[in-house]
């Protein structure tokens, strides 16, 4: 018998400073107690395991933690000692006490101010003495991967020494700037808008020392420097923080080894008091020099099913004024221990205690969920408060910015005084258990469980019971302020430099349970044809999600609804509403608005060019100047509009998002509405769209490369609109015409516009460009339709590029018996349009049920027939499956069905051999790649059909853009789902290719299955084309013979 013994499961942590350490140190601990075996790898990217300098604050909470590891007593031999004070702020001038926040730390576990460098040689040690990993150098990892075939469940890392090393798990541990997690995010570090001088001074060096602790911070508007004891109170750490805009910190990087004069330090701290000074002066004579970045929050930590999971600074980097960062990730490295301690061991589906497992250890992507679940609200919620307290030491909080130095000081007392209770005090372990065992649904406390964990004690000014209301703002530099909603507009008013950009506050912006990604706080947006009508409705949109959102429009003054608007939004959202006139067609004008209006903000992020006019009238009739003045205004308009939004746009290195207003009335000719120009107008700027989106994909600076402005087309249905109501004015017959050939039987709002725009706007769209949305209620999808005759509905589906035209001689054969309706919503792209289908059928057949979706429903009342060809059939099969209700019998006519059912493989491999080299040979080789498979080059086996020359360069290049990337994303199990309603199955091949193509015996092996009997009916594939009267006959015999509502026809 073969080994049962478990075989170690490979963990690899990238990065390893204080957090990658910590975690390797607790995934040991946890499973060497559980008796899990592991082998564990740390990758660290530098030459060796060395912190520079400076001091970590290790708090009360991660001081626990060491303990619990067995490494407290070394902790405290590093340690430096705050003598009974965590930071006694003082006045900038006099040293006088502003608030002194006390801590206990004559326990054993206590507060723990540390040398990076010895904290970080504590952990190393105890690695290698412990023999808890294995540690390598110069391993910078650059990407990592997953799902390939030679992996299995692994996951391989590459290194910058274009070396590779595969693990089960790998944790990243690799900072702010962390390659792992920009593999899944899309993120830059965010600029606080301040800089830190730091240094490392010997206290035997200070001349005297007048306070009870050298943990003291000295405060003043927009500077303070902190100072604290490391190394035994042997050293103290410096760190001087200035306010500072971005502007003039171009040079400054987020690095050791970026430095400064120390002039520089003296010039910025000209005024401090003496002992301040003096602190200064011992600094080197080069200090470093940082810019402080911190990340927006994730709501993910988990990727590639739990095979990737982030941990400390990757996942949640944050500023240093609470001294809690390192702790944050200490906690996190704790609890994945324990999580992983308790997963592996019944990783194994076999395992005894499987059947009883908890549901959070089902997987490893559930159990990396629990360990997000515990930690994600804490962390964020530090990353919040850490910024928040940043905005309090130097009195930039947005109700502090109209104020003196003498009236902060209070308000610096009241905030501060017990503001990290709830940092030192979470019992970690009993959170996790909480959560762990159904109790409640975060970590964060007593206060955190019940409101998400992302409560604050009193007196924390980053997410505050005393101030519930509180928002960010990007202030000097892209400072981020804090402020209440009790605060004035006048009091904002005063400020426009210090506020000209908002965040969220911080209960919207860091919980994990909102969309972010729709946020547009802080932005500025451009909506022309802002006055009114939809564009004023989107426009306020915009504003409701933070957006400073500027009208431009061709009235000179604003009109009564854009006042009434403003007025709505003014004392509600955060965003902005303003107006600008301008003329869409005067380039000159729109250029020099737009200027003006980037200039202000220092940015620009967005457009919705939404100016148009219309004008109704018969082609033969139409005016040639109404031509020119509809393009211009129509299109034209657009284009200027837009490229100079991208000039700003550029100049200001604002990447961004832009969305065309066209019109469904541009993919198709409207019916009843004679208005050719408009129409062709709207069709041009669909066009426009993809081409403005091609040429700006990479165009904008940024600190991580070249960005995009991304261009879509927003296309809206009919809108009762001021204009459109005209129209209706001018035709009465017009709104029936509308109504009756749309899905929802009613035209559309203005508002429901809203959410499409605010998505193609947003960061929620970050990966879409040059595409077009059609909300329509289903208007243009009615326009893929035709119907002739008279009886119960007979629904005929057409499959790859075929339209509508390709069933006329068959609909022409029945429609004495059937109302014949003919319909082709790009099947062959869209292969789940089984939804749309079931509309149609409900549309136009009003007596099938619509109320049930039960496969159970009476088969009388179902009246429609359905029946699909090739591509066409697989939406048919489906819709069948979702609403079997609404279907008397379904006719499947050759599905290609070998992509979905199981076992199916004929001649696949040959196939998969195929599909692989075409995939890999890339868009533009793959031409190449064909033409000399045409050519004969290779093999005839290789052909799809074996069939040279023109039509076999089609048809290989159809099977594999349309059968094989469409089929697969089909949503049931054919074999499966079809079998409860085989009873309403026929299956029909044409005669004459049933046996020849392997895309036509897909019926074959289904009806084997299912038990049903494949028909033949006279043609080939489509039969119901070259055939029509026979098939159509064929068809109602075989029809009659099953069931007595076909008899009566």
């Amino acid at each position: 018998m073969g080994s049962t013994e478990q075989q170690p499961t490979r963990i690899a942590i990238v990065g390893g400073g204080i957090g990658g350490l910590f975690c390797t140190l607790a995934i040991h601990h946890h499973c060497s107690a559980a008796g899990v075996p592991v082998k564990i790898d740390v990758y660290e990217q530098a030459a060796q395991y060395k912190e520079i300098g400076a001091g970590v604050g290790v708090g009360i909470n991660a001081a626990r933690l060491f303990h619990k590891l067995d490494l407290g007593d070394k902790l405290n031999s590093i340690a430096g000692h705050r003598t009974g004070v965590w930071i006694t702020f003082r006045r900038f001038d006099t040293s006088e006490d502003i608030v002194t926040v006390p801590v206990n730390d004559n326990e054993k576990i206590r507060q723990a101010p540390c040398a990076r460098t010895e904290l970080l040689d504590l952990l190393r040690e105890a690695v290698e003495e412990r023999g808890a990993a294995t540690l390598h150098t110069k391993k910078q990892c650059k990407r990592v991967e997953s799902h390939l075939q030679d992996l299995g469940h692994s996951v391989r890392m590459h290194f910058a020494d274009s070396t590779a090393a595969e693990a089960d798990i790998v944790v990243g541990c690799d900072g702010i700037h962390s390659a792992i997690r920009n593999q899944f995010v899309v993120d830059q570090p965010v600029f606080s808008g301040q800089i830190a001088y730091r240094g490392v001074i010997p206290i035997a060096a200070l001349s005297a020392w007048p306070f009870p602790s050298y943990s003291v911070a000295w405060l003043a508007k927009h500077r303070h420097l902190l100072v604290f004891p490391i190394s035994r109170n042997e050293q103290l750490n410096i760190v001087a923080f200035v306010t500072k805009p971005e502007n003039e910190i171009a040079d400054v990087q987020e690095s050791w080894t970026s430095i400064c004069e120390r002039q520089e330090v003296f010039d910025d701290f000209a005024g401090f008091d003496k002992t301040a000074q003096e602190v200064l002066s011992l600094m080197p004579e080069q200090p470093s020099k940082w810019r402080l970045n911190d990340r927006q929050p994730l709501d993910r930590w988990h990727y590639m099913d739990g095979k990737i999971i982030l941990l400390g600074d990757s996942a949640h980097a944050m500023l240093p004024h609470l001294g809690a960062g390192a702790g944050q990730s200490m906690e996190d490295g704790w609890l994945l221990g324990r999580a992983l301690s308790e997963y592996l061991p019944n990783a194994n589906s076999n395992a005894p205690s499987s059947k009883n497992r908890n549901p959070h250890f089902a997987s490893l992507e559930s159990t990396a969920q629990l360990y997000q679940t515990v930690r994600l609200p804490r962390a964020q919620k530090t990353q919040a408060t850490s910024r928040a307290a940043g905005n309090t030491y130097e009195m930039q909080t947005a109700d502090m910015l109209d104020k003196g130095f003498e009236e902060c000081v209070p308000l610096i007392a009241e905030r501060t005084r017990e503001r990290m209770k709830w940092v030192w005090e979470e019992d970690l372990d009993a959170a996790y258990e909480k959560v762990r065992d159904g109790e409640s649904g975060g970590g964060g406390g007593a206060a955190a469980a019940a409101n998400g964990g992302l409560t604050a004690a009193k007196g924390s000014e980053g997410v505050t019971q005393a101030l519930p209301h509180l928002h960010l703002h990007l202030g000097i530099g892209g400072r981020l302020l804090a402020t209440t909603s009790t605060e004035t507009a006048s009091s904002l008013a005063k400020h426009p430099s210090a506020i000209a950009q908002r965040l969220p506050d911080p209960e919207a912006q860091y919980s994990p349970h909102r969309l972010r990604e729709f946020e547009l706080n802080g932005r500025v947006f451009i909506v022309t044809g802002g006055a009114q009508g939809l564009g004023l409705t989107l426009a306020e949109a915009l504003v409701e999600a933070g957006g400073k959102v500027y009208c431009l429009d061709i009235q000179k003054e604003p009109t009564a609804p854009f006042y009434d608007t403003q007025g709505r939004v003014a004392d509600q959202f955060q965003g902005t509403l303003s107006y600008r006139h301008v003329d869409v067609q005067n380039a000159e004008q729109v250029d020099s608005v737009i200027a003006s209006i980037a200039a202000e903000h220092g940015r620009l992020d967005g457009l919705i060019a939404a100016a148009g006019i219309q004008y109704v009238k018969p082609a033969l009739e139409y005016p040639p100047d109404r031509v020119q003045h509809m393009m211009n205004t129509n299109f034209g308009g657009v284009f200027l509009s837009a490229v100079s939004c991208a000039r700003q746009m550029i100049k200001y290195n604002s990447p961004g998002a832009m969305v065309l207003v066209g019109s469904m009335s541009g993919l198709n000719a409207n019916k009843g509405f004679t208005s050719s120009v408009y129409n062709s107008s709207k069709a041009a700027v669909i066009q426009l769209g993809r081409n403005l989106a091609m040429e700006w994909g990479k165009v904008v600076d940024t600190e991580g490369g070249k960005r995009a402005i991304r261009v879509n087309v927003l296309c809206p249905g009919n809108i009762v609109t001021p204009m459109v109501l005209k129209n209706f004015e001018d035709d009465p017959g017009l709104r029936k015409i509308w109504e009756e050939n749309n899905m929802l039987g009613r035209i559309s709002e203005m508002k429901e516009y809203r959410g499409a725009a605010l998505f193609m706007l947003s960061d929620a769209s970050s990966f879409m460009t040059g595409s077009h949305i059609i909300i329509d209620g289903g208007y243009t999808a009615c326009l893929y339709y035709e119907v002739v005759g008279d009886g119960p509905l007979l629904l005929c589906i057409s499959g790859g590029d075929g339209s509508t035209e390709i069933w006329q001689g068959f609909a022409e054969a029945l429609k004495d018996r059937f109302t014949v309706v003919s319909w082709n919503h790009y099947a062959h792209r869209l292969a789940t349009d089984a939804d749309d289908a079931a509309l149609l059928i409900q549309h136009l057949s009003p007596s099938s049920s619509s109320s049930s979706s039960s496969s159970s429903a009476d088969p009388a009342t179902a009246t429609a027939t359905v029946i699909g060809n090739s591509s066409g059939a697989i939406v048919a099969l489906e819709l069948l499956v979702r609403h079997p209700q609404l279907i008397r019998t379904l006719v499947s006519y050759e599905p290609p069905l070998a992509r979905l059912l199981p076992d199916f493989d004929d001649i696949w491999a040959t196939h998969e051999r195929i599909y692989a080299t075409y995939r890999a040979a890339g868009a533009f080789p793959a031409y190449e790649m064909f033409g000399r498979l045409i050519r004969m080059q290779m093999p005839p086996s290789m052909m799809m059909t074996g069939q040279a020359g023109p039509y076999g360069f089609a048809n290989t290049m159809y099977w594999f853009e349309r059968e094989f990337m469409t089929y697969p994303q089909a949503e049931f199990d054919v074999e499966g789902a079809l079998a409860p309603q085989k009873g309403k199955l026929v299956l029909v091949n044409g005669e004459l290719s049933d046996k020849e193509a392997y895309q036509y015996r897909g019926n074959v092996a289904l009806g084997q299955r299912l038990g049903v009997e494949v028909l033949h009916v006279p043609g080939e594939h489509v039969g119901h084309r070259s055939h029509a009267e026979e098939f159509g006959g064929k068809l109602v015999e075989v029809l009659k013979g099953r069931d007595e509502f076909y008899a009566r026809l």
